[in-house]
């Protein structure tokens, strides 16, 4: 994809998986093409885009009748745009940005990229989705679950169809993972005590209210063991309240969205994903990189992908299992009350880690050779549009 003019279209830049990828993939599209970036909303960023940042400046509602006239508006403007910068290609990223992308396409190629499980999400959704798919040129997975979920269920062309997994910066990682933790009390825990860290938005898909139930049984087997969640989101207060409750105060830490979560990363001692659904954990990925053990549930999509390789993704455990790369655990209800038998299994896989410090290390040296699969997936971008003009 060489001297083409790009536009990417996101939702907005605040903090989020989607969000991150495009800004990297505006960073390296950008070296042999003129890119734009359009936010529908660019208030409020947690990351600076690295090109020229066009924003559409409207708001979200929850107001269906105002979503719809918001939805003409930014169809409307993306059509203006589009000719006004003579746009070749347009990629998206979310179902939102995906209709405003098809629906406005003029002489440009209008590739979507669906990075959710959105099988586990609302119908209106699931609806924008697969109408944006169907008129898409090129559909974008963001792994081989995903895929198959576009061409089986939502019944997408197979042939306009592609998988293309995260990624990371390797460059950026090394730059950042020494910079100092500026919070005294929460660096003496990461140099000083077993750590167990995960990074995600406050919200019901990150399944951190079973996890925290999880970690509390642990507790009563490693009292001394500390769990730190990195990030924001609407969820924060029910989860303080949780932490609250179960008098957990001094063993879990929450830990405000950080650009830069590399140096809490390198001094953790395990990682876990306790997601209900994914669709292609950029957290997990990056924290491989690191060298980090891997825990995560084995939801759909993506983590089984990450973490057992060329096994059958549509197998889902009911008990914890170690695996090529790192351990999958069943996926809980994430609900508050008692106790279940699948987040003891999460717990059981965290101490399973933490007292066998071989299968650790085991599994810190896989990490680290799995990330190396994902460390150029952005050429995979590229390649797609080589031949954009017979698409």
């Amino acid at each position: 994809m060489k001297n083409k003019k790009i536009l990417l279209i996101i939702n907005s830049l605040t903090n989020g998986g989607a969000e991150k990828a495009i800004n990297l993939l505006a960073k390296r599209l950008k070296e042999n093409n003129k890119v734009y970036l359009v936010a529908i909303d660019a208030s409020n960023p947690d990351y600076e885009p690295n090109v020229e940042l066009l924003d559409l400046q409207i708001k979200y509602t929850k107001n269906k009748i105002k979503t719809f006239l918001q939805l003409i508006k930014k169809i409307k403007k993306l059509k203006e745009i589009k000719q006004k910068y003579d746009i070749d290609i347009s990629i998206s990223f979310l179902p939102g940005p995906g209709i405003a992308n098809v629906f406005s396409k003029g002489r440009d190629k209008a590739i979507v990229s669906v990075r959710n499980n959105v099988e586990a999400k609302g119908i209106f959704e699931k609806i924008l989705t697969k109408i944006s798919c169907k008129k898409a040129d090129k559909v974008v997975a963001v792994s081989k679950g995903i895929e198959q979920l576009c061409i089986g269920k939502m019944k997408i062309d197979k042939n306009k169809v592609v998988t293309i997994k995260n990624t990371y910066d390797s460059n950026e990682l090394e730059k950042k993972i020494l910079e100092p933790i500026k919070n005294n009390y929460i660096n003496d825990i990461l140099e000083n005590k077993d750590v167990i860290i995960t990074t995600g938005r406050f919200v019901k898909q990150k399944g951190y209210i079973s996890l925290i139930k999880s970690f509390k049984y642990l507790l009563e087997q490693r009292k001394d063991t500390h769990l730190m969640i990195l990030g924001r989101g609407k969820q924060k207060n029910k989860i303080e309240k949780l932490i609250k409750k179960q008098n957990l105060e001094n063993n879990i830490h929450l830990i405000d969205f950080t650009k830069n979560p590399y140096p809490y990363l390198r001094k953790s001692k395990i990682f876990i994903c306790n997601s209900l659904f994914e669709g292609m954990s950029n957290s997990i990925i990056e924290a491989m990189a690191i060298g980090l053990p891997v825990i995560a549930t084995d939801c759909k999509y993506g983590n089984r992908e990450l973490i057992a390789d060329n096994s059958n993704y549509t197998k889902l455990n009911e008990k914890y299992t170690k695996e090529q790369y790192g351990i999958l655990t069943p996926v809980c209800k994430n609900k508050n009350g008692k106790l279940e038998s699948k987040e003891i299994e999460v717990a059981k896989a965290m101490l399973v880690l933490l007292e066998n410090n071989e299968l650790c290390q085991y599994y810190k040296n896989q990490s680290k050779l799995r990330a190396q699969d994902f460390k150029n997936n952005i050429e995979l971008w590229e390649k797609i549009s080589e031949n954009s003009n017979h698409m």
